[in-house]
């Protein structure tokens, strides 16, 4: 008796769920997610070697991102970096009136870095295939504070090579890890900046 009444309760379940299944099914968009990977830097005053290296480059980092359009306009994104050089300051206390001594110590210890962060779109999702160009208003956290002091914002510029193939250069602003020494050495309160080199490929 209770393994019929449990077949019972199963087969309304499922019968109730499966309208609902489908309908998910059919929302679901797999052209709105997307796949990226940058190379991005700080602007820093220091004659660092050439290149695109990333150790002894403690302003560089590299970065995967997924995200997911929502719909016309705003899309989510969860990422994920990685730099493999990180820098310190230190500024020991001068005696009298000398004046005070600022460096920075370079490190090759690297660092994971992740993060989220949403975007607005100018082009709506619909006209993407029309329009080649589109523009994006972004505002992220960094949950490790490892590359910026956790908020951070910025705008994305985009052009679509092919339909599903899209070159990105990304500027942001916010209190950056690395701004902030080179901030501590110029004695200065500023905000920094960084930008990235993006390829984004939509499935």
């Amino acid at each position: 008796m209770k393994k019929t009444i449990i077949v019972a309760i199963a087969i309304v379940f499922t019968a109730h769920l499966s309208p609902f299944t489908a309908l998910h099914a059919q929302s679901f968009d797999w052209g709105r997610i997307s796949l990226s990977s940058d190379f991005s830097t700080q602007g820093n005053i220091y004659g660092f070697t050439h290149g695109l290296r990333l150790k002894d480059r403690p302003e560089r980092a590299v970065h995967l991102t997924a995200g997911y359009r929502l719909g016309q306009h705003w899309e989510l994104d969860l990422y994920g970096g990685y730099c493999a050089s990180t820098a310190t300051s230190g500024s020991p206390a001068a005696p009298g009136g000398n004046p005070v001594i600022r460096t920075v110590y370079v490190k090759n210890e690297s660092e994971l870095i992740y993060g989220a962060f949403v975007q607005w779109h100018i082009v709506p999702y619909d006209m993407r295939q029309v329009i080649n160009i589109d523009m994006a208003l972004r505002v992220g956290f960094d949950f490790t504070g490892a590359e910026a002091d956790h908020v951070w914002g910025g705008m994305s510029s985009i052009y679509r090579v092919t339909d599903r193939v899209a070159l990105c250069f990304d500027v942001d602003f916010g209190s950056f890890r690395y701004a902030s020494i080179t901030n501590f050495i110029n004695d200065r309160d500023t905000w920094g900046m960084r930008s990235a080199l993006r390829l984004q490929v939509s499935l």
